[in-house]
């Protein structure tokens, strides 16, 4: 990783924390584009834990994933088999 990215990266995450929770109201309130937000369970924690996804229809079936394969979410989604969904308008 280039040097500007190394010190990049961690500012972009910063500042993608601090808009969360207007994005997330807005999102519940108002919807945004395909987005959803998505409570899961975790496997070993048991804790409910939320992430914003794009929600891919198809069909009348409903799909998430990530671009890159197997990450944190995904894997407590195939774990627990089951997730809550809340959106402005499905």
């Amino acid at each position: 990783m280039s040097r500007f990215w190394a010190v990049a990266f961690p500012r972009f995450y910063r500042l993608i924390r601090f808009f969360e929770r207007p994005i997330r109201v807005l999102t519940r309130r108002y919807g945004l584009g395909d987005t959803v937000e998505v409570t899961i369970v975790g496997p070993r924690t048991g804790r409910a834990r939320s992430v914003l996804l794009g929600l891919l229809r198809v069909r009348g079936d409903w799909y998430v994933g990530h671009p890159n394969g197997a990450c944190g979410w995904t894997r407590a989604l195939d774990a627990a088999g089951e997730a809550t969904v809340a959106a402005a308008s499905l």
